[in-house]
């Protein structure tokens, strides 16, 4: 009966240790909970809140899409387990705590409330939200057309500068002609308060409702398809700190993520667009984020849950 939050995301409510909580169920009705800890970020993986198995089944979460196995004492073993009962892509991903890392995990949903604003919401329709007043236009450049290459959105304040930077960069390297801007403008874009579409009713709210993704040529890159976005434009969007959806465990190839953390010079098997190795930047340090990695979300971890 009680839940584990994080320190990043109880400060966004005031919240504290033997607090209590209302939890919206599947079903409409709540359910009462405390909080009986405020744990470090890391232990709980970046997530905003932790809880057992059995209180999930009274939210109605039906759904396991996520397990973590520790305590094992051989990584060899518990490799050839996992080998052994046919845990493989396409259907399932294997993360290792020793694994390099990965250029296109993302950041916890904390974190991202945390550098990009937090909101109350209200359920419009299957396909739409309705956010606290006033907290798109505090937070939500206007949709433009940016400089170099005619994208036209509107994103997260933070996320604007470091779109225009990677569309300025591929602009300047004559790479323009890769970005189709008619597909982009008219199913693409990046504010769109929503539900995530990969996960159905899980509930979990897009990344697009914080204006932080970019679609970008959506009519090559539909959602669970093989990407055809050419790796120069992934590189690029990587470098001004974007994570790709192409390497998701459900396809995503037109999904551009900010993080907030270069990743162009990470070497690491990806399965498309992997890194070439790591070259002296393009642009001055002062204009691109720097090298760093954050705590992989739990339930975030590039495996399609954010949408």
């Amino acid at each position: 009966g009680q839940i584990v939050i994080g320190p990043t995301s109880a400060p966004l409510r005031g919240a504290a240790a033997g607090d209590g909580v209302h939890l919206q169920a599947a079903g409409g009705g709540s359910v009462d909970v405390s909080i009986g800890r405020v744990a470090a970020d890391d232990e709980i993986g970046g997530a905003e809140l932790v809880m057992s198995p059995v209180t999930a089944d009274l939210l109605g979460v039906t759904a396991i899409t996520r397990m973590i196995v520790w305590g094992f004492r051989s990584r060899a073993a518990i490799d050839a387990a996992f080998a052994a009962e046919g845990f493989a892509e396409p259907n399932v991903r294997i993360f290792r705590s020793w694994d390099a890392p990965n250029p296109d995990s993302t950041i916890g949903l904390s974190q991202t409330k945390k550098l990009l604003g937090e909101f109350a919401y209200r359920v419009n329709g299957p396909d739409s939200l309705a956010l606290t007043p006033g907290w798109s236009d505090a937070n939500i450049h206007p949709r433009v057309t940016f400089n170099d290459i005619a994208v036209r959105a509107g994103c997260n304040n933070v996320v604007h500068p470091a779109v225009q930077g990677a569309l300025s960069e591929l602009a300047a390297a004559g790479l323009a002609g890769l970005i189709d801007t008619v597909s982009t403008n008219s199913t693409g874009g990046c504010f769109v308060p929503r539900f995530n579409r990969v996960t159905g009713n899980l509930g979990f709210v897009s990344r697009h409702s914080w204006g932080q993704a970019l679609d970008i040529n959506v009519s090559t890159n539909p959602l669970g398809a093989v990407p055809k976005l050419d790796c120069r434009v992934v590189r690029v969007f990587r470098k001004w700190g974007f994570a790709w959806g192409g390497n998701f465990l459900s396809r995503d190839g037109m999904h551009m993520e900010w993080i907030g953390e270069r990743r162009d010079q990470l070497v690491y098997p990806s399965v498309f667009c992997p890194n070439i190795a790591p070259a002296a930047a393009a642009q001055p340090a002062s204009r691109t984020p720097a090298v760093r990695m954050s705590s992989i979300a739990t339930m975030f971890a590039g495996d399609g849950l954010v949408d």
